[in-house]
């Protein structure tokens, strides 16, 4: 489309449309563009009186005077055409780094440019002497506009997700298009790229054959046969270049030069190994081998999508990567050529599950168009005919079991301006529409029903369709409201965001330090610290920084990396927290996402001083006196507490349940694990459920209770039991047993002694406190209770009450 706009205009306008341009970078077939180049004659040519091998030269190129040139070249002589670089031009040499032709005295004579070879502009690789143009070369022609060198601005978009419509040029102009008809006048028709002309071709030899319909909703494919595989034409490695894309061959150059110019991705097979003409678009058996164009072989997932053919052969990974014994290769000479519609969900889950992250993988997972698989197909294949000499001689294949039929969806005029907030009159907002091709029928002047372009994949419903006409109509042309009006939100539950801050204010309020660790970690490592070399967990393919493969499995992974780190740094007394998120995949292969609070820390308590005799240490009592104050802070005071074992990542450790859910985990690390994250000495851990405690939460409303006016008794017991019995379990039966009145309970000592107590046996000092809100306790009251306290504990644990 031919036009006058700036580069500024242009950036504007895709900004404004939500088309953001993050960056314009100039790009040149001939790196410098030959500025400062010129075409000159020589006048005279004469030996150089200091040196055998140059030459003194006069050149003209169109000016007042002639430059006097020393030149090293073998070849120059009177009367030639040549090329100039002036002086101040910068040529690049063949690392790309730049120098800049300056005057000077080369053996004492005055050089004032330099006569180039073609090497030296990069119009070639020769340098055995300078490049001589033919004699009706116009004096004083710029070298740029003589061999039509190309510079082109290219636009950086920052494409958000859900815009798969403009994930290709042709899509971004079209929406470029629509804002300058509507705001700038450009009433220029959009053209569409031309396409194969198929009339009178014989029904195609091959035949396809479709399975999986739900993952493959249409297959088109065409033979071009006398294919000649060799190195593309120069422009169009040019403009593969200048998208970053590094060029191969003609073939695969041309199905990556369509898939960005109409977003649709394509791959060609060499049609003489395609078995029996045959191609099945399946799913294999769990485990099949597949070998990739690469060379690497894939164990393939029963829900991967294969390209098969008639043998049901492996040809290719269906809309993620082509295979090595169907490829196209310098001895291809017959292709078939493929474009098809492969659902986003399922390509997605295949390329991250082999680690595939192709740009065709990228452009199904953003969704392409179903009706755009042929015109990409034929748009392929005139660019394979008229750049390879190939030919077809028969039809293409189009296989659509299911049509979609376009969305449609009403809308109502004045519901459009009421929501944009701007009279907008009704024939602008229908030349908006109908400038994105979507086909109006007016049901009556306000109510209209719209039929929406399949390309416009996210686009439904009538709110879809007024962001569509504000984004062309502009937000910056609707003025700002006077006031704003809103209402507050009732909250109806505890967020999780509410709590979370409660929580992590109180963890610092308590003297720990938050960390804010990565959420990818280093795979190796961490099977190394697991001892589990097949552990898979959520692989991402991380260009950045490859040694960063594995989303972080489990909390404890962060606070190894964290304290490890600071060890190494002299800092050995550590008391940490940390909100973040696990991530794991599940016995059915789904992606799992939880949130945690982690709590950790080493060394000692408090900081060396004269004052402090002790030097109590960070230990498992500390951090699960943490962790009950946090729970009791969130209302969560209602939790089963047992041993946990069994848990590869502690020595000792205990865990707080309520039902079948975990709340919290805490104990002494491994050794092992510490050992190989490079810790010295002990670390304590601890891992709060987070989304367990929020369900919790919730399913406990606040309720106020008006403290007792009276006063609280106590009464203590020494309870003797078997080395086995926890204080948890008295703690349960108390608490069951005098629900109605017992409030809170605390051991305050613990005594062994097998003389005194028996083998096996210990002491347990428990102190049993007791309130009652609408009276002071009677003594008989009290004994009644402890009597029967004391009953159910002789009963159900064999306890003994010390007297």
């Amino acid at each position: 489309m031919p036009h006058n706009f700036t580069t500024e205009i242009i950036s504007e306008t895709l900004t404004d449309i939500g088309l953001e341009v993050e960056g314009v970078n100039i790009v040149e077939s001939i790196k410098g563009g030959l500025k400062g180049v010129i075409i000159g004659q020589v006048m005279t040519c004469e030996k150089h009186p200091n040196a055998d091998k140059l030459s003194l030269t006069t050149v003209n190129i169109g000016g007042h005077t002639n430059l006097s040139i020393v030149c090293g070249a073998p070849n120059v002589a009177t009367g030639q055409k040549v090329l100039v670089a002036t002086v101040g031009t910068e040529l690049y040499d063949e690392k790309g780094d730049a120098f800049t032709i300056k005057e000077a005295k080369v053996r004492g004579e005055l050089s004032q440019g330099m006569i180039c070879a073609e090497d030296e502009l990069g119009l070639g690789k020769s340098h055995e002497g300078i490049m001589i143009l033919p004699e009706d070369s116009v004096v004083g022609t710029k070298a740029s506009d003589y061999f039509n060198i190309d510079s082109d601005e290219v636009f950086e978009i920052g494409l958000t997700p859900n815009r798969a419509d403009a994930n290709s040029h042709f899509g971004t102009a079209r929406d470029l298009w629509a804002a300058l008809n509507i705001h700038k006048g450009y009433d220029t028709s959009l053209a569409r790229p031309k396409i194969l002309s198929i009339e009178g071709k014989v029904a195609s030899p091959f035949k396809v054959t479709i399975e999986n319909t739900e993952s493959c909703k249409r297959y088109t494919g065409i033979v071009l046969e006398n294919v000649k595989v060799q190195d593309s034409p120069d422009w169009l490695k040019i403009r593969l270049e200048s998208i970053g894309q590094r060029p191969v061959n003609n073939i695969v150059d041309i199905t990556n030069y369509v898939m960005f110019e109409l977003g649709q991705p394509l791959h060609a097979f060499d049609a003489d190994k395609i078995e029996g003409q045959h191609l099945k678009i399946k799913n294999l058996p769990q485990g099949t081998e597949f070998t990739a164009l690469d060379g690497s072989v894939k164990s393939l997932d029963k829900d991967d999508l294969i390209i098969c053919d008639g043998t049901d052969r492996p040809l290719c990974i269906a809309g993620v990567y082509g295979g090595l014994d169907s490829g196209v290769s310098q001895d291809t000479s017959n292709i078939f050529l493929e474009s098809a519609y492969f659902s986003p969900t399922p390509v997605r889950k295949t390329s991250f599950r082999h680690n595939l992250r192709t740009e065709s993988a990228a452009h199904f997972e953003k969704g392409t168009d179903q009706h755009q698989c042929l015109e990409a197909l034929l748009r392929a294949a005139l660019m394979i005919t008229e750049i390879t000499g190939a030919h077809s001689n028969s039809q293409y294949i189009d296989n659509f079991p299911n049509p979609l039929p376009l969305a449609v969806a009403e809308i109502h005029t004045e519901k459009v301006r009421s929501l944009i907030g701007k009279s907008i009159p009704n024939r602008e907002i229908q030349l908006i529409l109908e400038s994105l091709s979507m086909i109006i029928d007016k049901v009556d002047e306000n109510k209209w029903k719209i039929t929406i372009p399949s390309y416009k994949t996210d686009v439904h419903r009538q709110e879809d369709i007024i962001e569509e006409i504000v984004r062309i109509y502009g937000l910056n042309n609707i003025e700002s409201a006077k006031k704003f009006s809103f209402s507050m939100p009732e909250q109806l539950a505890n967020d999780s965001m509410t709590s979370r801050q409660i929580a992590m204010q109180y963890l610092a309020d308590s003297g720990y330090s938050e960390a804010m660790g990565l959420s990818i970690i280093n795979s190796t490592q961490w099977s190394k610290i697991t001892k589990n070399e097949n552990f898979e967990g959520v692989r991402i393919n991380n260009t950045s920084n490859v040694q960063l493969d594995l989303m972080r499995p489990e909390a404890l992974a962060t606070a190894l990396e964290v304290v490890a780190h600071n060890q190494s740094r002299q800092q050995n007394d550590i008391r940490m927290y940390e909100y973040g998120r696990s991530y794991n995949v599940t016995d059915q292969k789904e992606y799992k996402e939880d949130e945690y609070i982690s709590i950790f820390g080493t060394g000692s308590l408090w900081d060396e001083s004269w004052a402090i005799k002790t030097k109590d240490s960070f230990d498992s009592f500390y951090l699960k006196t943490t962790i009950l104050n946090l729970l009791k802070r969130l209302n969560v005071t209602k939790f089963q507490e047992k041993k946990l074992t069994g848990d590869p990542r502690f020595e000792d450790a205990i865990e707080l349940t309520m039902g079948p859910r975990r709340i919290a985990v805490l104990g002494e690390v491994s050794k092992s694990w510490l050992k190989a994250s490079g810790i010295k000495g002990n670390m304590t851990f601890g891992q709060v459920y987070w989304e367990n405690v929020i369900e919790m939460i919730n399913n406990k409303p606040i309720k106020f209770k008006e403290f007792s006016k009276f006063p609280v008794v106590r009464r203590d017991l020494a309870v003797i039991v078997g080395a086995e019995v926890t204080y948890e379990s008295i703690r349960l039966l108390a608490n069951k047993t005098l629900s109605n009145y017992l409030t809170n309970m605390k051991l305050f000592d613990i005594y062994s002694n097998e003389e005194q107590l028996g083998k096996g046996k210990r002491s347990m000092s428990i102190a049993f406190y007791f309130t009652n809100s609408v009276k002071t306790f009677e003594e008989k009251e009290i004994e009644d209770m402890m009597k029967k306290l004391i009953e159910t504990l002789e009963s159900k644990v064999d306890a003994f009450i010390r007297k």
